[in-house]
């Protein structure tokens, strides 16, 4: 399907909920507006910092509509990141598994922090659910499974292919980390290059050809 057709469609709706007085359905069509553009990205592999953060706030946003506003969402976000650039459609996975186990049966207030920070010459970034945790063992199996590349239908798909797209940009050293205690939550966390568009589209050139050297960055 032609993107633009999509977009057409959700701006044409967006203008009559305008046209209506309806400001609600008119902020729940520009979330989804957002969150499609910044997904379908044009076709491309790499993002802003910025458009990523757009992307996982609108799904958010939309999620806060689907479940009655029941848990906050929280952005901790370091000033001057926002032109660097990352691989697109990375942190919506990690929200979108915080969301789907993390919360289960939890009584508390829900809370979903996303964290972006620099430290020396990487970014940080880290999603962080207050929820459920995890005990040791259920924990040492999803760390295995994110090693071994293996996937599990009840937890961790998206986590998976976060984790090896990490590993073919990058390197090991930028794979997920995970962190859970029982009770207290979850955070999932990783760290890339700082990268400019140029060299983003670069290093993407030479990890995606097969025949090209298969070098390790010295970030790695």
């Amino acid at each position: 399907i032609n993107p633009h057709f999509l977009y057409n469609c959700l701006d044409n709706m967006n203008w009559y909920a305008i046209m209506r007085g309806d400001e609600h359905s008119s902020y729940v069509i520009t979330q989804l507006s957002d969150y499609y553009r910044t997904c379908l990205n044009r076709g491309r592999n790499t993002i802003t910092v910025e458009e990523e953060l757009k992307n996982a706030a609108a799904y958010m946003n939309l999620q806060l509509e689907l479940h009655d506003n029941n848990f906050q969402f929280e952005k901790d976000i370091e000033e001057g990141l926002e032109e660097f650039v990352t691989i697109n459609l990375m942190l919506q996975p990690l929200l979108e598994n915080a969301f789907a186990h993390g919360f289960q049966d939890l009584e508390r207030t829900k809370i979903l922090t996303i964290t972006v920070r620099k430290e020396a010459a990487l970014i940080c970034f880290s999603v962080h659910d207050n929820g459920r945790g995890m005990d040791a063992r259920t924990l040492d199996a999803l760390r295995l499974q994110l090693k071994q590349k293996m996937e599990d239908s009840r937890r961790g798909i998206g986590l998976s292919n976060v984790n090896e797209r990490l590993r073919l940009y990058f390197s090991e050293s930028c794979c997920l980390q995970v962190e859970s205690q029982p009770g207290v939550g979850t955070v999932v966390s990783f760290s890339i290059p700082l990268l400019d568009e140029a060299s983003a589209l670069f290093r993407y050139d030479r990890r995606g050809d097969e025949s090209g050297p298969k070098e390790e960055y010295p970030y790695g």
